[in-house]
């Protein structure tokens, strides 16, 4: 996704409607705030998973599942803003965008989607919710 938001910043730089770059339009200026925030959200929680890992920690997992839910909705929503953004252009096979929309939507396919880790999520956020209830 990154690699297609990169692509994206220079595409709306040169594209002109109306006689102006389209990264000036607010609603376009808007859409590429959306999917810089649910990039830098995803780095975030990604790296949060490999510290706790990396330190030892016996919550890494519940970690790396709030990665994998938060992630792999917003970051099909994201490929769909980009995709909305680049317009025609975006769906020509000579461009890179279709490539990168397809591979965007067949991981989460892969990684059997983001059920699984909310249920890993919910299921750790009950148990811990039940040792507090019990030890007030």
């Amino acid at each position: 996704m990154s690699q297609a938001f990169e692509s994206l910043l220079g595409y709306v730089q040169i594209r002109e409607q109306f006689g102006r770059a389209i990264g000036r339009f607010q609603a376009v200026q808007h859409k590429l705030a959306n999917v810089r925030i649910v990039l830098d959200a995803s780095r975030l929680l990604s790296a949060r998973a490999a510290s706790e890992f990396d330190a030892g920690s016996e919550d890494w997992r519940v970690h790396a599942a709030c990665a994998c839910a938060y992630s792999m909705r917003a970051l099909r929503a994201a490929a769909l803003e980009v995709q909305h953004i680049f317009g025609a252009v975006g769906f020509m096979e000579d461009h890179e965008m279709p490539h990168l929309f397809r591979r965007i939507h067949a991981d989460t396919v892969r990684y059997r989607g983001c059920d699984q880790a909310l249920e890993e999520v919910a299921a750790h956020v009950l148990t811990r919710e039940e040792h507090f209830l019990k030890s007030v």
